[in-house]
């Protein structure tokens, strides 16, 4: 008897574990694109895949912020920011109707309220964040809010730089 309660002690903290690797596995990196309905936790950053290394942070005072290098590690340089520092409990998310937006709280169960955001749109669906590295017009990397409208061309709605030449 003393022997299967212990195995069933191991088996639960080996398992509390393993779900609490899991979280943290998720956090950091998420690649150059956030899709539509995803979240962004503080800490979590988007990376560009191709050029000019840098990243997208949501970071921990509550701002926005695209740096040059290839993570927080790597960090060479401000390019752009939110204006949204001051807040310690925030996440963002890629809203179906083309608003990205940075609300107050812990996630979307815990929303307190919008912080900023770049503003939605009609008549077009399948929108998307994405960080791209500097060239196409940019002279920096910037962040880009692209969707498809009735047309079927990706068509960019808001970027960082207020240039919205797709690419780069």
């Amino acid at each position: 008897m003393k022997l299967t309660k212990y195995v069933a002690a191991v088996v639960m903290s080996v398992a509390a574990m393993v779900s609490m690797n899991v979280g943290q596995a998720n956090a950091g990196a998420i690649g150059n694109v956030l899709d539509t309905n995803h979240v962004l936790a503080q800490g979590d950053y988007l990376t560009t895949n191709q050029g000019t290394a840098a990243f997208a942070i949501l970071q921990g005072d509550g701002n926005f912020c695209v740096y040059r290098g290839t993570g927080p590690s790597n960090n060479l340089g401000g390019v752009w920011c939110s204006g949204t520092s001051g807040h310690s409990q925030v996440f963002a998310v890629m809203q179906g109707d083309g608003n990205f937006v940075i609300y107050r709280g812990t996630g979307p169960g815990n929303n307190q309220g919008y912080l900023w955001g770049t503003g939605g749109r009609s008549g077009a669906s399948g929108f998307y964040l994405q960080l791209n590295s500097s060239g196409f017009g940019h002279s920096n990397p910037n962040l880009q809010v692209v969707g498809f409208p009735a047309s079927g061309w990706n068509t960019c709605y808001w970027s960082s730089d207020g240039n919205c030449n797709l690419g780069g």
